[in-house]
C-alpha cells in the first residue's frame, strides 16, 4: 500500500497570491463633469463653479467733469466768444444722457448738471458782454478815421484816444474836427512833447482861419489837438485838431461861423 502525501498547510494570512484579472464587464470611462455638475465622489464631492464676471467699473465722468471745468470757464473769461460755455452745454448734456444709460450707477451727475448751468450762464455773459461792446462802437469813429467837418465829443486833456463818439452836427456835440493831417513818417524819430506841439500849431492855426472864417486870435473857439504818442510814432504820425467853445455845447457846424 503506497503512502499518500499530506495535504498542503493551508495560506497565511498576506501570503495570498495577487487575484486574477476579473472577467466581468469593464469600469465605464471617466466622466469630466459639467460646469456646476458635482464631480467624482457624488453629491457630497468637490463642485466646479464657472469664474463670474464682475460687473465693469464705472468709469470716470469725463464729460461731466470738462463740462463743469469749461462752464467755470465761459462765466468767468467770457473769452472766445463763449465758445468754451457752448462746449460746456453739450458736454453736460452728453455726460447726463451716459449717466441715465447708465441707470444710475455712473457718477458725475452733479458736476454734470453744474457745467450745464455754467454753460448756459456763459453764454448769456458772453451776449452781455457783446452788446457792450457793440454799444461802445457803434456810434464812434477811429481817430484815424477822422475828417474835417465831423461833429464829436470833447476828449479830456491827457485822455489817450483811439475811438471817439460822433454825432450829426445838428446835435449837442463838444468839438468840430477842423484840421487832419501827418506830422512826418515813421522813420523820423519822435519830435518831442513840446516840437510836437509847435508842429501841430503850425499846420492848425491857418487851418482854423481857413475852416472858421476869422483868424484863431479873434475866436471864441479854443483848438483842441490830438496828437501821435511816443509809443505809437513809429506806426502812425497823424494829427487832428478840433475847434470848441469852452462850458458851451455846440449845436451845429461852426464852419464859416466867423465867431
Amino acid at each position: 500500500m503506497s503512502d499518500i502525501p499530506p495535504p498542503p498547510p493551508p495560506p497565511q494570512p498576506g501570503n495570498q497570491p495577487y487575484p486574477s484579472p476579473s472577467t466581468g464587464p469593464a469600469p465605464a470611462p471617466y466622466q469630466m463633469p459639467s460646469y456646476g455638475a458635482p464631480g467624482p465622489g457624488g453629491p457630497g464631492g468637490p463642485t466646479f463653479t464657472p469664474f463670474q464676471q464682475t460687473p465693469a467699473a464705472a468709469g470716470r465722468p469725463k464729460k461731466a467733469l470738462w463740462a463743469m471745468i469749461l462752464g467755470i470757464l465761459g462765466v468767468t473769461l467770457c473769452f472766445w466768444l463763449g465758445i468754451p460755455a457752448i462746449v460746456a452745454i453739450v458736454l453736460g448734456a452728453l455726460g447726463l444722457r451716459e449717466i441715465k444709460a447708465s441707470g444710475g450707477t455712473r457718477p458725475g451727475k452733479g458736476m454734470a448738471i453744474a457745467g450745464v448751468v455754467l454753460g448756459i450762464l456763459g453764454v448769456l455773459a458772453t451776449a452781455g458782454f457783446v452788446a457792450v461792446v457793440v454799444t461802445e462802437v457803434a456810434g464812434t469813429k477811429s481817430v484815424f478815421d477822422l475828417e474835417v467837418g465831423d461833429c464829436v465829443e470833447l476828449p479830456d486833456d491827457g485822455e489817450t484816444i483811439v475811438r471817439i463818439e460822433d454825432f450829426a452836427c445838428d446835435e449837442p456835440h463838444g468839438a468840430e474836427v477842423i484840421s487832419v493831417g501827418d506830422l512826418g513818417s515813421g522813420s523820423d524819430p519822435y519830435p518831442g512833447d513840446d516840437e510836437m506841439a509847435e508842429l501841430v500849431a503850425a499846420e492848425c492855426i491857418p487851418d482854423f482861419e481857413d475852416y472858421v472864417g476869422i483868424p484863431y486870435a479873434d475866436s471864441v473857439y479854443d483848438i483842441f489837438p490830438i496828437t501821435p504818442t511816443e509809443d505809437g510814432w513809429e506806426d502812425d504820425q497823424t494829427y487832428v485838431c478840433l475847434a470848441f467853445e469852452r462850458g458851451e455845447e455846440l449845436t451845429e457846424s461852426i464852419e464859416g461861423a466867423e465867431r
